[in-house]
């Protein structure tokens, strides 16, 4: 998705190496490979200095370790002052990641709207017809609060 949105780079940072390695196998010749670049987990402070979208997709932060984070609030202080942190997890929220974002005056999004597209995609899919997207927000939103 960045690179179809036009990003100039799409920098991966992983924890594991031969899950990291495995993963920039998986690109090897596709149209994304040009602008994609692998590094280690030790390698990201140097890297959230040039971030303009910083995206967790990583179950940090999940219950029960919901007051960890893939970040710390020096890590975050590190991003340029107009970056966006996405945290693909949707509860709790917000994360801890994001909590510590918004604090240090980040915009942040979190996973709740990935999930209702990626859900009315394969409804419509399944069904054939386009699923009623706001009836299945409002659920998904009620959901979480309760």
């Amino acid at each position: 998705a960045c690179h179809q949105l036009g990003c100039r780079g799409v920098q991966v940072a992983g924890r594991s190496a031969p899950k990291l390695e495995a993963f920039e196998h998986s690109w090897q010749g596709s149209a994304p490979a040009a602008n994609l670049s692998v590094h280690a987990w030790k390698e990201l402070d140097w890297l959230l200095p040039e971030a303009s979208l910083v995206v967790n997709t990583t179950p940090v932060g999940m219950a029960p370790a919901v007051e960890a984070s893939p970040l710390n609030a020096a890590q975050i202080a590190r991003l340029p002052a107009d970056a966006v942190v996405y945290d693909l997890i949707y509860t709790p929220r917000p994360t801890q990641l994001l909590h510590l974002a918004a604090e240090a005056g980040f915009t942040t999004v979190d996973g709740t709207e990935m999930l209702v597209c990626q859900g009315a995609k394969a409804l419509e899919i399944w069904v054939g017809q386009p699923p009623p997207v706001a009836v299945m927000r409002q659920a998904l939103l009620d959901c979480l609060a309760a």
